[in-house]
């Protein structure tokens, strides 16, 4: 917590939007931290980008922080189910990281990316 004490001269409650210490748009203190984003810059987030589709391969890109370790997981039904790992987790350098994946049999897919803490 002691990111969110530095950048916010406070600690965070779980899941209450209203202590978003800037403009990141992120709710959760803990994620901002595991991600290394700084909740005081609206363009510092952990997203991906549009997949890219190359013959049978999904490519996503997103930015990375140095050392974090990211992963990629998928899911049928966006409202429910468990997200299921669809890569392995890599530790990035920073700058852009870009992950291919062979699609999933399911006709349509949500992903996510998650900071492995």
């Amino acid at each position: 917590m002691a990111h969110s004490l530095q950048l916010n001269g406070g600690i965070y409650a779980n899941g209450n939007s209203a202590c978003d210490g800037g403009a990141s748009g992120s709710s959760n203190a803990l994620q901002e931290y595991l991600a290394g984003t700084d909740p005081n810059n609206a363009t510092d987030v952990l997203k991906l980008k549009p997949a890219v589709v190359t013959g049978n391969t999904l490519k996503f890109e997103f930015a990375t922080k140095p050392g974090k370790n990211y992963r990629i997981e998928a899911r049928a039904d966006l409202f429910g189910g468990a997200w299921q790992p669809s890569s392995t987790g890599v530790i990035a350098n920073g700058g852009m990281t870009e992950f291919s994946l062979l699609p999933e049999a399911s006709p349509k897919m949500f992903f996510r990316i998650v900071v492995i803490p």
